[in-house]
């Protein structure tokens, strides 16, 4: 049978598999003693035998439910232990009175000092039996187990001290070997609790001891403390209850053979008492409801959570960690957050849990939530899952057997939940992607739960799977090209590459060039070509070997595994320098606004602008009210000045400028570009910041309100441009996208293209971000752009500010033109650098002895490709903060600028985060620190391999070669670790950067040079 991947090309694998519940909830009888001790017999009877019990309700208050329980000493005095002497009143000279705390310390109420060692059978059957051991509050701090005719003692001190080699004493003496059927874990690394598990390989009884103790908070910011340790006999598994002989013990009989004064007991336990109450309460209750636990206390919660975490932390946290670390901080509103997403499903989950208790919220929430569909709690692919279970997860594996020699070689391929199952209950793969389960033997692996797990009870049923699994070999119905010949990049022609004759073992192809070149004027249209026009088209160019390096059905390049042991393929990338010319005209306003016209000219018009010095001797501009009532508006109305509660706290960023337009005043309109039939107008509101745009295309006239932008709920499903002519809006080609550089996760693109002039729009919905909150919404119109570099003849009906270089401003606006001419106060204060270095070097507590090592680490990483030096960037940062950081950031002139303004405008805090993360590190890169594959926003090349050389659409990312960084030379590639680029077709690719990212759409393309060598070869 030929199994390659050619013959397989057509080939389908489709697995089945479905999760089945038990109707059984236990497969065997289980006991437990855990605390004062609180005990559960096979048969679910729950009895209780706190010795020397004491409790009784506070004083001022009254027996019943209301009255919170103490322990008290006038009670103690008059009850009995085991053998039936007084209970004593304990009191220690170190501790006084107030600060005595039952977690820490225990009773004060305890056994008579004369009376015996109280032991408590547990369980007896055949040679197995277990004994414990209760002190003060019949709290069991050492457990007898009988196995055959060895005895073994363990001490609550010896496990928590000593851990693994020291809990066990063996018929009387220490022992740090145990048999192997003795075995102790922790729930999590750094665990307090150690939980012993013992397999009796006899009777097959199995019992689970947690060592543990109770965690009492610290006050007043005093951190907690572990108390006295103690046993909980956390399980004791009978797999034949009905085959035993000389059975007896509490699990059996339902009898604890209580002694001394019990009745006491008996009323709180059956709340006929004073109520009882546990500082964790809340954390304990909720875990018990959680993990279907009754015995669990403080020590188990974190592996509760762990157990919780594994089955819901999907869809709604990002990881397990954080959903264990939410149920930490705040159980309520972490177990809220795991069931639902939005705030008000978050709190009506928590107005339940106070309503109905933890016992009605996980029937209604972990129940609605397996089936909820908005969960989405099921995996599409098989790329999707993952490749192991979590702990604690129930589940399946799917795997193969990597050596057929060998039966230990079985590898996993992926992991099944059944928490999150294949959707639809299906999982297909094909032979191209998934090679190996069809070419080696497969099986599906189920285990028990990991013994760590705080669920994972000796008597829990295994959940039952049904699998099915088919394999097909029907060809793949193609779809046609939706673009069999598309534009490339700038109209460059596709380059196929000759390779080279061998000489001297080396395979020289260095001939591989693209020139510079301008997108968005060169590209032919799309419309010209046979393609469907789509929103994430883009346009590439790309130089291709005609033939993989070795190529098996050749004459002369025959490749072996010993020829290419020592050959290595060395590519190298040279991005050309930067063309500081745009290839087309481009158009701004942003801000207050502050435009740039096509030709270059800058202007400002912030309406009621209020800013003067704040004295002869500090220049630099402050809002002030007194200015403000002596100017106007665009309408020639008075300004406004708008008094609020602590002012000195207003933000600008947040709320906009205290001196604001008339509200008597109609909007104030600016013609921004005008041309044929085509016009872009916008609404300014307090400063001119931009509220609304206006756009007049051939076919429709719309219009975006800053506030509508970015108040969607979904993108997909929310349309917030008003239509006030015209029916065909097609000609809207809409992004949303977080900012590609890490910067303002809130803001929204739109990319408008009048189809019959040309003319581009980038319209950026943005504000700036308060806590988990923004501040006002507002519009940068961050391009205009005209592609006919000949408007000014062949365009009619021109008019506006990106060809008149006029903003026809009107009102007060001489304060403005005063600043931007150099005459007015200044934008700058004596405290910017430390402000900057703050902010740049991500250091709230920099002054300003930090600055200089804060800029000199900046310009270290971030001079290239901008400056020629980290001398010349330190230079420039230390004059001018803003020009320097900005002109790092940004190597386009008019993008620097924008930066600039942006803080002028907007604090460094508001005002630089957008354009911090994007700074490129100066320093160049190694192999591994480049990428697979490009970022959407990121220019530069791909080497790619072509997967599978029948399809011309298998072409896979290899690795990536941006160009805003700087590359170590030649990158060096063998056999062992890259194959494909040996056997398979490689070429490199050059893609434009889409319209929606923030980088100037008439930004040159950087052209490059490559070179391809292959050394150390010897063809057969």
């Amino acid at each position: 049978i030929n199994c390659t991947k050619e013959a397989l090309i057509s080939a389908d694998l489709t697995l089945r598999i479905s999760f089945e519940e038990s109707e059984r909830s236990t497969c065997c009888d289980s006991c437990t003693c855990y605390g004062d001790p609180r005990c559960v017999s096979f048969s679910g009877y729950f009895e209780s035998w706190l010795v020397c019990d004491a409790r009784a309700p506070r004083e001022g208050g009254v027996n019943g439910e209301h009255a919170r329980c103490v322990i008290s000493e006038e009670k103690c005095r008059t009850q009995r232990d085991h053998d039936m002497n007084l209970c004593q009143w304990r009191s220690l000279k170190e501790i006084d009175d107030d600060k005595w705390t039952v977690g820490l310390h225990g009773s004060r109420c305890s056994l008579n000092e004369s009376s015996s060692e109280l032991w408590m059978l547990m369980y007896e059957a055949d040679s197995y039996k277990i004994e414990v051991n209760m002190g003060e509050r019949g709290t069991i701090f050492n457990t007898k187990l009988t196995l055959g005719s060895d005895e073994y003692l363990i001490n609550a001190d010896d496990c928590i001290n000593k851990g693994k080699s020291g809990s066990w004493k063996a018929n009387g003496k220490s022992v740090t070997e145990l048999p192997t059927y003795f075995d102790m874990i922790k729930e999590f690394d750094g665990a307090y609790d150690n939980i012993w598990r013992i397999s009796d390989p006899v009777t097959r009884v199995s019992t689970k001891i947690r060592c543990t103790a109770t965690y009492v908070e610290g006050k007043d910011g005093a951190p907690g403390q572990w108390g006295l340790s103690r046993l909980n006999i956390e399980e004791v598994s009978e797999p034949n209850p009905d085959g035993r002989s000389n059975v007896d013990g509490f699990c059996y009989t339902n009898d604890m053979t209580k002694r001394g004064t019990t009745s006491n007991t008996d009323l709180v336990e059956t709340d006929q008492g004073c109520t009882r109450h546990n500082k964790h309460e809340e954390e304990v209750n909720a875990a018990r409801e959680m993990c279907q636990s009754s015995f669990l206390q403080h020590g188990g919660l974190s592996g509760c959570y762990a157990s919780f975490c594994s089955e819901f932390y999907f869809p709604n946290y990002d990881s397990y960690d954080s959903c264990i670390v939410g149920l930490m901080n705040d159980p309520r509103l972490g177990f809220c957050r795991a069931m639902r997403k939005t705030t008000t499903d978050i709190d009506e989950c928590l107005g339940f849990i106070e309503d109905n208790g933890w016992s009605g919220a996980l029937a209604k929430y972990v129940e609605m939530n397996s089936v909820n569909p908005e969960n989405e709690a099921c995996i599409s692919n098989i790329e999707g899952f993952p490749k192991e279970l979590l702990p604690c997860e129930n589940g399946v594996l799917l795997q193969y057997l990597a050596d057929a020699q060998d039966p230990d070689s079985w590898t996993t391929y992926a992991a099944i939940p059944s928490s999150r199952p294949p959707c639809n209950g299906r999982i297909n793969a094909n032979a191209i992607d998934h090679y190996e389960l069809f070419t080696h033997a497969v099986r599906i692996h189920q285990c028990s739960k990991n013994s760590s797990c705080i669920a994972a009870e000796f008597c829990d049923p295994i959940q039952g799977v049904a699998v099915d699994i088919s394999f097909s070999d029907a060809s793949l119905d193609r779809p046609d090209d939706p673009c069999p010949n598309p534009p490339t990049l700038c109209g460059s022609e596709k380059i196929t590459v000759p390779i080279p004759e061998l000489e001297d073992e080396t395979v020289a192809i260095d001939d591989i060039s693209f020139g510079s070149c301008c997108p968005l004027r060169d590209t032919p249209d799309i419309i010209e070509s046979d393609c469907d026009a789509s929103e994430d088209f883009s346009f590439c160019r790309t130089a291709t070997l005609e033939s993989s390096l070795c190529e098996q059905n050749s004459v002369d390049r025959v490749c072996s595994e010993e020829s290419l042991e020592d050959a290595i393929l060395n590519v190298t990338v040279r991005f050309q320098e930067p063309s500081s010319r745009l290839c087309c005209l481009s158009c701004t306003c942003y801000g207050d606004p502050r435009c740039r016209s096509f030709s270059g000219f800058y202007d400002v018009w912030a309406i009621c602008d209020a800013r003067e010095a704040v004295s002869l001797k500090r220049q630099w501009c402050k809002i002030k009210e007194d200015v403000c009532n002596n100017i106007v508006d665009h309408a020639g109305n008075p300004c406004v000045w708008i008094e609020e509660k602590g002012n000195e706290d207003w933000k600008v960023s947040l709320k906009g400028s205290q001196c604001q337009p008339n509200p008597n005043s109609p909007p104030s309109y600016l013609l921004m570009y005008q041309a044929d039939d085509f016009k872009l107008e916008v609404i300014q509101e307090e400063r001119g910041v931009i509220q609304e745009v206006f756009i007049e295309m051939d076919k429709v006239n719309v219009s975006l309100h800053a506030e509508d932008c970015l108040n969607v709920n979904s993108i997909d499903d929310d349309f917030p441009w008003k239509i006030y002519s015209g029916t065909d809006f097609s000609v809207l080609s809409k992004s949303v996208k977080v900012f590609e550089d890490g910067g303002n996760d809130i803001d929204i693109i739109w990319v408008v293209e009048d189809v019959k002039t040309g003319i581009l729009s980038r319209i950026r919905c943005t504000a700036t971000k308060d806590g988990d909150g923004r501040g006002r919404a507002h519009i940068n119109v961050e391009a205009v752009v005209e592609p006919n570099e000949d408007y000014k003849s062949e365009r009619q009906n021109l008019d506006g500010f990106c060809y008149t270089n006029d903003l026809k401003k009107t009102g007060s606006h001489q304060i403005t033109d005063d600043i931007i001419a150099g005459n007015g106060c200044q934008a700058r204060n004596r405290d910017e650098e430390v402000l900057a270095a703050r902010v740049i070097c991500e250091n709230e507590s920099i002054n300003a002895n930090g600055v200089n090592g804060c800029f000199t680490t900046f310009c270290s990483r971030a001079y290239f490709p901008t400056y020629a030096s980290e001398e010349e960037c330190l230079k420039e940062i230390n004059n001018e903060p803003k020009r320097g950081f900005c002109n790092a950031a940004r190597t386009n002139p008019d993008e620097a600028r924008e930066c600039m303004d942006a803080i002028e405008d907007f604090g460094w805090e508001a005002g630089a985060s957008r354009y911090l993360a994007s700074v490129s590190d100066s320093t160049c890169v190694t192999r591994n620190q480049l990428p697979k594959s490009l970022t959407t926003c990121q220019p530069g090349i791909v080497l790619q391999y072509l997967k599978d050389e029948r399809f011309d659409d298998t072409w896979t990312d290899y690795i990536a070669f941006p160009s805003d960084v700087r590359i170590c030379g030649a990158m060096s590639f063998n056999k062992a670790e890259d194959s494909v680029l040996f056997t398979h077709k490689i070429r490199l690719k050059q893609c434009d950067v889409p319209s929606t990212c923030s980088a100037n759409v008439c930004t040159t393309q950087p052209g490059f040079e490559a070179s391809i060598m292959l050394n150390g070869i010897e063809f057969l």
